[in-house]
């Protein structure tokens, strides 16, 4: 029998795999049909529209992939060099939309050389023409190129859109709450510039504003709230920042009021983010109560927290510890503790940061059986990391050790405080060589 006779037999004995020969075969139909729309586009709106509208429906990872990078590609070719001539025919909108949707790493390096060029071309714009964008453009843009921080072109555009802003007083108030989240989340990346300061500065002072509306912050997404709170706490020192960050916690704890919907609107990691920031203002009245609202919600998602990833769990744990006393927050601290020792092996996937993290957090509860039995499992996995602890953070170190010691009597955190304290007198040992190089350098 030919292999095509042996092909058949096949799928007549296995009809279920039929439907997955022309799924493929329907998947490569509609990525093909995305990339012909986007190469006939002939203007920057109607290719824009084409490579939002694709990118959401592209489900397959790798087709999803592919017309990201082949759209960041023709983006770059075609239409950046005709950026300026664009804003004045008040097409700016068009640019922003097609970099922020090839601004995710999805879009791999031509996702980035596209991002590149285009900040490159924001950098220069004179006063005159970066008037003629429409805000919410400029606001998209700035989110868009925090995604690559690095990038020093990326760098400049922002600070010449911070700098429009700060131009353009009142500016900021004709930014609906969407684009204020996304301006604050783009300018949050740079904290030590002090453009991006003063900026974020100007939009904590609009956020205080609405938050005495009587409307107050109702208007602003779960996700808008969380990304405010998550760009102001870079700034925790500022006092308008953490003005800022206490008027987004009086609108979540009216929202955890609502019977309704309460809290349950707001992803795991809107969560975290929010309990991240409300920790800095621990003397904050509102801080403390939203952060025992989000304790509870967190309970009411106990059977839940297996989609929580590590480093939410962390934040959330180390906010908790702030308010200790508070039995939501004891409570939610336990089912943490839980969820840990529940993951096994899997402790492995919690870096270094947010092992310091949930250490710091179960000691503040170390008369706890969860507390003890999770600390004692961070403490088993710090020495199966012995060999690599030169990658922690000092801090993170250090952190780790003042949390053992809250349990002096537990024989594993004694041995992970000892490797601990090794690996710091040899850090030292290096420090201290590296200066006697560079001084004896100096000396030739």
């Amino acid at each position: 029998m030919s292999s095509l006779g042996q092909d058949r037999d096949n799928d007549q004995m296995q009809p279920r795999k039929a439907p997955a020969v022309h799924l493929g075969k329907d998947c490569a139909l509609r990525l093909n049909a995305a990339l012909s729309e986007i190469y006939s586009a002939c203007h920057i709106n109607d290719f824009s529209t084409a490579v939002v509208k694709h990118g959401k429906q592209l489900r397959i990872v790798a087709d999803r992939a592919m017309f990201l990078q082949k759209a960041a590609a023709d983006f770059q070719l075609r239409f950046v060099a005709s950026f300026e001539e664009d804003i004045r025919a008040g097409q700016s909108w068009g640019y922003a939309k097609t970099c922020n949707a090839v601004s995710w790493e999805v879009a791999g390096q031509p996702g980035i050389e596209a991002c590149k060029a285009l900040a490159a071309r924001v950098s220069r714009l004179d006063n005159d023409l970066i008037r003629k964008m429409e805000v919410k453009a400029l606001s998209l843009l700035a989110s868009s190129f925090g995604r690559r921080s690095w990038i020093a072109e990326c760098r400049g555009g922002t600070i010449r859109i911070a700098e429009f802003f700060l131009d353009e007083r009142g500016t900021v108030q004709r930014l609906n709450s969407q684009h204020l989240s996304l301006l604050m989340n783009g300018f949050s990346k740079w904290p030590q510039e002090p453009t991006s300061r003063k900026a974020a500065a100007s939009i904590a002072n609009e956020v205080i504003r609405r938050g005495c509306r009587r409307a107050r912050l109702s208007d602003f997404s779960p996700q808008g709230l969380s990304t405010l709170v998550n760009g102001f706490s870079r700034w925790d020192g500022e006092e308008r920042a953490c003005k800022a960050i206490v008027a987004v916690a009086g609108e979540v704890r009216r929202r955890a009021d609502r019977a309704d919907i309460g809290l349950s609107e707001f992803v795991p990691q809107g969560l975290a983010a929010l309990v991240n920031g409300f920790r800095k203002s621990p003397e904050q009245k509102d801080c403390r109560q939203a952060t025992v609202a989000i304790a509870g919600e967190v309970l009411s998602r106990d059977g839940q927290l297996s989609r929580f990833v590590p480093q939410e769990l962390a934040n959330l744990l180390n906010g908790f510890s702030r308010w200790p006393e508070e039995p939501p927050c004891h409570k939610a601290a336990i089912a943490i503790a839980r969820q840990v020792l529940s993951r096994g092996d899997h402790i492995v996937c919690f870096n270094p940061h947010d092992l310091a993290k949930l250490v710091n957090g179960f000691s503040k509860w170390p008369e706890e059986t969860a507390s003890r039995q999770a600390i004692g499992a961070i403490a088993n996995e710090v020495l199966c990391r012995v060999s690599r602890l030169s990658q922690f953070a000092e801090q993170d170190l250090s952190n780790l050790v003042d949390g053992f010691s809250k349990w002096p009597g537990d024989a594993v955190c004694c041995q992970a405080t000892m490797v601990i304290a090794a690996e710091l007198v040899r850090s030292a040992d290096r420090l201290s060589d590296a200066a006697g190089t560079c001084k004896s350098g100096e000396r030739v």
